[in-house]
């Protein structure tokens, strides 16, 4: 018995030693290289057949079957890898190019060789679609006809998320051709492989069901626990904020706000889809300034005054580039330059003289400085739509006009504009308010098909006010820090929370979740779409999980309150860290599959209790080193780490499934070993190890258990940030 536990453990070790080793190799040699040699390779394979073995001869003289609902879980976990091994020596892979009427009888498959259908498979038919009122791809649509030797004729049509069959083989859109008269399908043949993995999810679904609710088991005791009271904790986090100086003497020549805001109202063509000009103008300020408000004024302000004062704005100092580099380039440390200040230091005479990081800088203050350009000779702003071959087309009044546009548009288009600036000069701004009205009433009539409602509108404006999120962190960052040190203070001290003090932090907790979900569902209200598909929103929604959790365990846990409140404010942080400019785009078609909303929100939540189960084992560090006389609290900790865990691997494991099953629905492979499945893979198997105390008893001794929270929230960390910034692949957010 003690052999095969030291082999299992040992075989385990390695199959997750090599997981981790394949992703920094990939980085390294290359995604063909480590697919060859690592995950195609027949050692590989190989080892888990031993560590599946091994595992079963383990669990057969522990005589685990006694306990079936663990049973369940282990053998789900068993036909899953079954049915991987099926698909692996009895699937064909590969894609099939179409040309429009063109039929073919044979795919390449993933070796480069022609395998052949049975049948005939032809294009008839190839469309994309887009978002109403634009260019942007919203779905990719092959429609086939496809006849076999015994005269058999079937039509049907392939788009993204929508999978069609014939005679065993699946069909999924991949690509298609630049001219749209042709397209590339991925092909799949797996008859018995998919069938035995789905069957496997199912169980794993079914058995994670029964053990909540079955009375033997590990999870069930820990919620009887006479453990679970309140605890303590002192951790102390220094917060710094560095904040501009401005140079200019006199605030710049602006509209007033109320005639700025009218051209907000105006609807544009701006990332893809049709937005308020009020998101462009935020979407401007933030590219230049970092912020959406430049010295008190409105973005709508901001932008108006650029294209009507451009003489007087290019001497403002409000284009953001890299802090720390502008001594050097610039004279100054600010780390903000005015459009005058960059062109008389930094010329085309001066460029060969920077070094490679100073040219970086100087790259893109230069791309901000042609956003600009766009802006003042009036390319950026896409407000005039007419219709051309029975597309709405959005043309600024640069643009070439269309044939055949009647004289009286064209000189609208091309002129209006400049009609309203001459009122500017003249401070007729009445006027002006009313021209912009015109162009308002000429979107409204050429393109009602395609416009959003008003009401749409006014919720994007009002997003736009709301998405506040640096002040949201800052002030939730310091009462996390005083909530730790006062309620630390009465644990250690043995003292009663106040209620007014308790009830004042649970407020805020509530008022951050009320903030986040009006945030979250007017920005998926604005897009029409799960605001779950960047690691902006992917972090916003872990921060509302954060907030969600100090009312769902605060009633038996007090220290949820300042733990909820440090990971809301950390999520947050880290959103605004990774992409201080969150413009919402249309989702990429393949994204639009519901099962990826549900696949993002599973994970998440599962990430934020590994962060609380951490965040307790950091508690326990400090509570023993305050004290030694804490072995109580100690264990009161690890109690409530443990019931967190149980959820947080399954809800894991199921979104890691729930995504398998997306994947085999847009692309025809439910696994396809990316460093971001591979990394939540191994997350997942670390974190299991602690659900094996019998076998592992190491991990039954509360400070045990704690250390391992801390150190395996790294493979989080890793799952998340270092797949995101470091090793890349599809999954990628960077």
């Amino acid at each position: 018995m003690k052999n095969l536990k030291i082999i299992t453990v040992t075989l385990f070790v390695i199959l997750v030693g090599v997981l981790v080793s394949a992703t920094v190799v990939e980085k390294v040699w290359g995604t063909p290289f480590v697919l060859r040699n690592v995950y195609g390779s027949a050692w590989f394979v190989a080892l888990w057949v031993m560590f599946a073995c091994s595992s079963v001869m383990y669990m057969l003289r522990r005589r685990i079957y006694k306990r079936w609902a663990v049973t369940l879980i282990h053998a789900a976990f068993l036909v899953i890898l079954a049915g991987a091994a099926v698909t692996r020596f009895t699937s064909q892979r590969g894609s099939v190019h179409l040309r429009l009427g063109e039929a073919k009888e044979m795919f390449v498959n993933e070796n480069n060789k022609d395998v052949g259908f049975g049948f005939k498979i032809e294009l008839t038919d190839f469309e994309v679609v887009c978002y109403p009122g634009t260019h942007s791809p919203m779905d990719y649509v092959s429609r086939l006809s496809f006849s076999d030797a015994d005269g058999r004729t079937e039509t049907g049509e392939t788009r993204m998320n929508k999978i069609y069959t014939f005679a065993g083989y699946r069909f999924y859109q991949s690509v298609y051709d630049s001219d749209g008269q042709g397209s590339t399908l991925a092909v799949s043949y797996d008859p018995y492989g998919i069938g035995l993995t789905y069957a496997g999810y199912l169980l794993l679904l079914v058995s994670l069901v029964v053990f909540f609710f079955y009375p033997d088991t590990e999870f069930r005791r820990l919620l009887k626990s006479k453990l679970l009271q309140r605890t303590a904790v002192c951790i102390v986090f220094c917060l710094s904020a560095n904040m501009p100086a401005f140079a200019a003497d006199s605030q710049p020549k602006v509209l007033p706000k109320a005639t700025a805001e009218k051209f907000g109202e105006l609807w544009v063509l701006h990332n893809g889809r049709i937005c308020p000009f009020a998101t462009l103008a935020k979407d401007f300020t933030v590219k230049l300034y970092g912020k959406q408000s430049y010295r008190g004024l409105t973005p709508e302000q901001v932008v108006t005054g650029w294209m009507f004062y451009f003489q007087d704005w290019r001497q403002e100092p409000m284009i953001k580039i890299k802090d720390g580099q502008t001594r050097d380039i610039l004279g100054t440390e600010s780390g903000y330059v005015s459009l005058n200040d960059f062109f008389t230091n930094v010329g085309e005479y001066k460029f060969d003289a920077l070094d490679n990081g100073q040219r970086q800088v100087a790259r893109s203050a230069d791309e901000k400085f042609n956003i600009i350009q766009m802006l003042y000779s009036g390319g950026l702003l896409k407000i005039y739509p007419y219709e051309v071959d029975g597309q709405i087309k959005w043309l600024s009044q640069n643009d070439r006009m269309p044939d055949g546009m009647p004289d009286a548009e064209w000189v609208f288009v091309r002129k209006s504009m400049d009609y309203i600036n001459e009122k500017v000069v003249m401070r007729n701004y009445s006027e002006v308010e009313r021209l912009v009205g015109k162009i308002k009433t000429y979107q409204g009539k050429n393109a009602a098909s395609v416009l959003p409602s008003e009401t749409r509108l006014k919720a994007e404006k009002l997003y736009n006010t709301l998405d506040g999120r640096s002040v949201a962190f800052m002030v939730c960052l310091t009462l996390a820090i005083v909530a730790f040190g006062y309620y630390g203070r009465c644990m250690v001290f043995d003292k009663k929370l106040k209620p007014a003090v308790d009830t004042a932090f649970v407020a805020f907790a509530a008022l951050m979740l009320v903030y986040l979900t009006a945030v979250i569902g007017l920005r998926g209200y604005v897009a029409d779409r799960v605001p779950l598909s960047d690691g902006y929103e992917t972090m916003q929604f872990m921060s509302w999980c954060a907030f969600a959790f100090v009312f769902v365990a605060r009633r038996r846990f007090a220290m949820a309150v300042p733990m909820g409140l440090m990971i809301g404010g950390l999520t947050m942080l880290v959103s605004q860290l990774g992409q201080n400019n969150p413009q919402i785009t249309p989702l990429m078609p393949v994204l639009t599959s519901p099962l990826m909303s549900i696949h993002v929100v599973v994970i998440m939540i599962a990430y934020s209790l590994l962060a609380f189960a951490m965040l307790n084992g950091l508690t326990a560090c400090v509570v023993r080193l305050i004290s030694k006389r804490t072995t109580a609290q100690v264990e009161k900790l690890a109690v409530i780490s443990r019931i967190m865990i149980y959820p947080a691997v399954f809800l894991l494991a199921i979104g890691i499934f729930v995504g398998a099953v997306w994947a085999n629905m847009s692309w025809g492979r439910y696994w396809g070993w990316d460093p971001k499945e591979v990394w939540a893979l191994v997350t997942m198997l670390v974190y299991s190890v602690v659900f094996h105390t019998q076998s592992l008893p190491w991990f039954k001794k509360p400070m045990h258990f704690h250390i391992f929270a801390i150190l395996a929230f790294l493979s989080v960390l890793i799952t998340y940030f270092g797949v995101n910034l470091i090793l890349g692949g599809m999954h990628s957010y960077a």
